[in-house]
């Protein structure tokens, strides 16, 4: 009984080590108990229990005290480093209860040494195992002592402790062995005064286990489990051949075990230490380095540097390299993140800018504009961008007292660059349609602009109308289209025409027919964009023409706000949320009040003379006798080189002669024109003129002519004189 006594007391370091002072003091109050029981206390048995205390604490206090490399933690074997230090204070711990009691352990035990610290090693391996896997909460120390001399003092104190525990192990004979012992003791309890550097019981109470310590466990259970097998067989062998008693057959099994113990740990240490310096310890750097957040190239480097202080060339080697690559491609990607979301940013604001500016162009005030023509007409319109930027485009205006423009069009792409190109068409046709008067003319002019800056080669398609509202007739101009549907007499709405000319700026020098018609009262014209009728839904039906001139006919009464309306929520209903990727353009006029006036002869101003050659015409010298007069021209012949001949010769007349009135008369034959003007303004022979500085392009030509050189280019011969006070230039033009 006395001996499993000693026993229990000599395995409390585990105990010790994980619970400390509440685990020393439990021991030892159930061996003081279990003593009184059997009868069996003396005054050496108190004595054992009182410096089994210190003794067995000592462990607790040096996990928290030597060597504390990664903070405090509670005990466990996460690194080598740890296995090592529990190695360390259990040797320590050995030599200490061997040095104070070692001749009672081997007289009455039998034990020795090497036996001993290896039961108190495999016990507490399994026990720290046990605490940590189940995450058991341990004891760790919650107040400081007071720092009473240097802490290398009591580091030094403990290694006099421990020499003095060796030297009388070691020794033989020994001189005051009860003084040596004093001192020993003494030495441990000086230790007791090492103060903590922190409050150690903050630490976490639990240590989760990693990959690197259960295979640290797994190989010290397999080396268990081989000691116990040799344990078994050298038991069985020693009982069968030796007469001896159980308990020395188990003592002398444990002694061969210890030897095959150390055999195996040594090279299990040096393993494992290749293993931690090698894979373990750079992993665990690289894991506490990449967890850093990295925010400016500065982090980055940081990283680099503890990265590159790896002393290691292997497989690790080649993944840390290929972490430091990306997160240099991680940064780099981040800022062209950031310079892509500033750019995006100041391109928002810039778009919402554009689009500020072009909504302003866009005219909307419908009513002041009707009002301003008496409401003789009614003007509405809509145009909804599919993005930002429309490439759609309409617009209406005043061209003098007598006429009105109007025009739609739609540009082939979108985005910002068709939106660039609408703004621009719009202002060059409503510029140049108040000069030329002529559509055709326009878009002929404006087509070879476009065409000069069109990098992109996008088609323009337009819609270009006058309309006289004296006369009511409209002239018009499709350069590629969509067809305009026109409502007569209050009936179905039909196609108005179906021809149409190439699309503005894919080619140079393009003629455009024009067309026209007469409106009378209730005539309604609706426009519309490829938008209208191409949207579709998911299953990519189309609205189509066909239902868009359903709706038409269904609401032509209504007013042209409601009919917009009517064909707005028509789309809606058939593209049901669908995206759609084009601009949606309507115009519609209508004309409300028959108030025509019938030309009179002061407004007519001119007179015709027929023969069989000769056709001739006497106009006031007004530009709005322009129209007047290339009607004329066309009752004869229509070609685009002999119009700009003549309203070029017209305007510079009208805005240079100060005559009072000009003749003109036309000639044609043989494939030849002769066009004759006659006016009695200040004599004046342009043949004699000095040719000036030849413009680069059309559109660097003065508005309003193309001057005098420009006539004389165009024309095959001319011919000057001046006689009974009237200038007589005739111009000859060879028609192929």
């Amino acid at each position: 009984m006395n001996t499993q006594f000693n026993l229990m007391i000599l395995f409390v370091i585990p105990l010790s080590l994980l619970w400390g002072p509440i685990a020393c003091i439990s021991i030892l109050l159930v061996a003081f108990a279990y003593s009184i029981i059997t009868g069996t206390i003396n005054p050496y048995t108190l004595i054992l229990i009182i410096l089994t205390f210190p003794l067995n604490l000592m462990v607790w206090k040096l996990w928290y005290t030597i060597l504390n490399r990664n903070g405090y933690e509670i005990p466990n074997m996460g690194s080598l480093y740890n296995i090592i230090k529990i190695l360390a204070i259990v040797l320590i711990n050995g030599i200490f209860i061997l040095a104070i009691f070692g001749g009672y352990v081997n007289s009455v035990l039998n034990l020795n040494v090497f036996l001993l610290l290896h039961l108190n090693l495999i016990a507490t391996i399994f026990m720290i195992y046990f605490v940590t896997r189940f995450k058991i909460p341990v004891y760790t120390p919650k107040m400081q002592f007071r720092n009473i001399m240097p802490k290398k003092a009591f580091t030094i104190v403990l290694l006099m402790g421990t020499g003095l525990c060796l030297i009388k192990l070691l020794s033989k004979e020994m001189i005051f062995p009860m003084l040596n012992t004093v001192l020993i003791i003494l030495s441990i309890l000086i230790y007791y005064l090492k103060p903590y550097d922190e409050e150690v019981f903050k630490i976490k109470e639990n240590y989760d286990l990693n990959l690197f310590t259960k295979g640290t466990i797994s190989i010290f259970l397999v080396l268990f489990v081989i000691i116990v097998i040799i344990q078994a067989i050298n038991y069985v062998l020693i009982s069968a051949t030796m007469e001896i008693t159980p308990f020395e057959a188990i003592i002398s099994t444990l002694k061969s075990a210890n030897i095959t113990f150390i055999f195996f740990m040594v090279p299990t240490l040096i393993y494992l230490y290749i293993l931690e310096k090698n894979v373990t310890s750079p992993i665990n750097k690289i894991s506490e380095t990449i967890s850093k957040k990295i925010d400016v190239r500065e982090d980055y480097y940081e990283i680099e540097k503890n990265l590159k202080s790896l002393k290691i060339n292997n497989e690790i080697k080649i993944l840390v390299d290929s972490m430091l690559i990306l997160e240099d491609k991680y940064l780099e990607y981040e800022d062209n993140l950031m310079k892509v979301n500033s750019e995006k940013e100041k391109l928002e604001v810039e778009l919402k800018l554009a689009h500020d500016i072009q909504e302003s162009m866009i005219p909307k005030d419908f009513e002041s504009f009707n009002k301003k023509l008496e409401n003789k007409f009614e003007l509405d319109a809509y145009l909804n961008a599919a993005y930002e930027m429309a490439g759609n485009f309409y617009d209406y205006f005043q061209i003098d007292d007598e006429n009105i423009g109007f025009v739609i069009g739609n540009v082939d792409e979108i985005g910002m660059p068709a939106s660039l190109i609408m703004v621009k068409a719009i202002t060059l046709i409503q510029d140049y349609l108040r000069y030329y008067k002529n559509p055709s003319k326009v878009l002929y002019k404006v087509n070879n602009i476009l065409y000069e800056d069109n990098v992109d080669n996008n088609g323009i398609s337009c819609w270009l109308a006058k309309l006289n509202i004296k006369t009511g007739k409209l002239s018009f101009v499709n350069a590629g289209h969509e067809q305009a549907f026109i409502r007569r007499n209050n009936g179905n709405f039909e196609s108005m025409t179906n021809e149409r000319d190439d699309k503005l700026a894919i080619m140079k020098n393009i003629s455009f027919k024009i067309h026209e018609m007469k409106l009378k009262k209730d005539d309604v014209i609706f426009l519309c964009t490829n938008g209208v009728t191409e949207a579709e839904n998911k299953a990519h039906e189309q609205y189509g023409e066909e239902r868009l001139m359903e709706n038409l006919n269904k609401h032509g009464n209504n007013d042209l706000s409601l009919i917009i309306d009517n064909i707005k929520d028509d789309l809606d209903n058939l593209c049901n949320d669908n995206q759609q990727n084009e601009d949606k353009t309507m115009f519609l006029i209508r004309i409300n009040k028959d108030t025509y006036d019938k030309p009179n002869e002061m407004e007519k101003q001119y007179e015709r003379n027929v023969n069989d050659k000769v056709k001739s015409i006497r106009l006031i010298p007004e530009l709005s006798n322009l129209d007047t007069l290339n009607e004329f021209i066309h009752d004869t012949l229509e070609s685009f080189e002999v119009d700009l001949i003549v309203e070029e010769t017209f305007v510079n007349i009208v805005n240079y002669s100060i005559c009072e009135y000009i003749v003109v008369n036309v000639e044609y034959e043989n494939d030849l024109m002769a066009i004759e003007f006659i006016d009695n303004g200040k004599m004046f022979n342009p043949l004699s003129k000095e040719d000036q500085e030849k413009p680069k392009t059309i559109e660097d030509a003065e508005i309003g002519g193309l001057g005098i050189m420009r006539i004389k280019e165009m024309s095959d011969d001319l011919e000057y004189y001046y006689t009974n006070g009237e200038n007589h230039l005739k111009i000859f033009k060879k028609i192929e």
